[in-house]
């Protein structure tokens, strides 16, 4: 199976939406982009990301939507 993952480009703060933070980049775990899927049908992805922060950055939480789509050959 094929990963293919779509970063979002702004994670929008949840109590403000004037707050965002630049998102730089998503990037798989270790497993990369290829899956082998195991005899229980499951397997696990890990996502992280790289954002800009700026000094006055306001606390908060920021969310955003990314999507990852899984192609079974």
């Amino acid at each position: 199976m094929l990963l293919a993952l779509s970063a979002p480009t702004l994670l929008i703060s949840t109590t403000n939406a004037a707050n965002i933070l630049k998102v730089t980049g998503l990037r798989l775990d270790s497993g990369g982009a290829t899956r082998t899927i195991d005899a229980t049908q499951a397997f696990t992805v890990g996502v992280g990301g790289y954002f800009v922060i700026a000094a006055n950055q306001p606390n908060g939480l920021y969310r955003a939507s990314f999507d990852l789509t899984a192609d079974y050959q």
